[in-house]
Formats: structure tokens, C-alpha cells, sequence
């Protein structure tokens, strides 16, 4: 997928597994905010124009209601499910590959956002992704599991 390029491949030509968990992010991200990652149509990896970096920079400037796409204004009651979506994209596209979570967590991760529809305890609120973009590890299994 030349299209979603990641840092470790585009830099050094690597690919690994979490080249795919890579991709799953940045295409979570294009669907969520509706933007294609314009950065990957140059040769050369440029972090910070990568699709990832933008969201991550409008949830810490806690512009997190615009990092998502106009086009999906039926989705309002389900705000908080695109969140925890959103939280998902994000930790597929950490830099460092190592900290990214494998691609089964991400799937399992999805699948629980989808059997959670009808519980209240699963939404989440934008100042969680706020608390989560300012200093969590992605990889922090305590920030999964207070989303179940």
C-alpha cells in the first residue's frame, strides 16, 4: 500500500507487521476525518505533514470535534464510538513501529467498539483523547482496558 506509507518504510525500507498496523491507522484516520494523506504522494516521509500528526495536533489543540469529516453528520449520537475509533487510528500509526499494537489487539479493539453499541460505560469523551495525545503511551495497556 504505497498509498499509506510507514515512517520505518519510507524512511529505511522496512516493512514489518506493524506495516500494516501502519496502514489500518492512517486508513481509520482518512475515514474518520474524510482528508486523504496528501504526504504520501511525495517520495520523500515527512512527519510532519503525515495524516497523523495533523489529527494529533488538532486534539492537543483541543480541536478534536474538527478533526472529523462534515460528510458524516449522521453519525451524532454516536460520538463517542468515533472517538474511541479515532484513539484506535491514532495508536496504529505511532512513529517508533515497536510501540504500535499488534494487528489482532487493533481487530479485537474494533470488534469490541462494535458490541459495545448499546453500553453506556464505552463512550469516551474528548478530553480522554486530550489526556491520551498529552502523554500516555500508546501502548499502555491501562488505556485499553478503561475502554472496555
Amino acid at each position: 500500500m504505497t498509498a499509506y506509507k510507514s515512517p520505518e518504510y519510507a524512511i529505511n525500507g522496512r516493512i514489518s507487521r506493524k506495516t500494516d498496523v501502519w496502514c489500518l491507522g492512517i486508513l481509520i484516520l482518512e475515514i474518520l476525518t474524510g482528508k486523504f494523506p496528501d504526504n504520501y504522494l511525495t517520495p520523500i516521509y515527512d512527519n510532519n505533514t503525515n495524516l497523523a500528526t495533523w489529527v494529533n495536533e488538532m486534539v492537543k489543540e483541543k480541536k478534536t470535534s474538527e478533526v472529523f469529516d462534515t460528510e458524516m453528520s449522521g453519525t451524532k449520537n454516536r460520538k463517542g464510538e468515533m472517538i474511541n475509533l479515532l484513539k484506535i487510528g491514532l495508536s496504529c500509526c505511532e512513529e517508533d513501529f515497536e510501540t504500535r499494537p499488534e494487528l489482532k489487539e487493533v481487530v479485537q479493539e474494533i470488534e469490541e467498539l462494535k458490541e459495545g453499541d448499546d453500553d453506556e460505560e464505552f463512550s469516551s469523551t474528548i478530553g480522554e483523547v486530550n489526556a491520551f495525545i498529552s502523554g500516555r503511551n500508546m501502548n499502555d495497556e491501562s488505556f485499553f482496558a478503561s475502554n472496555r
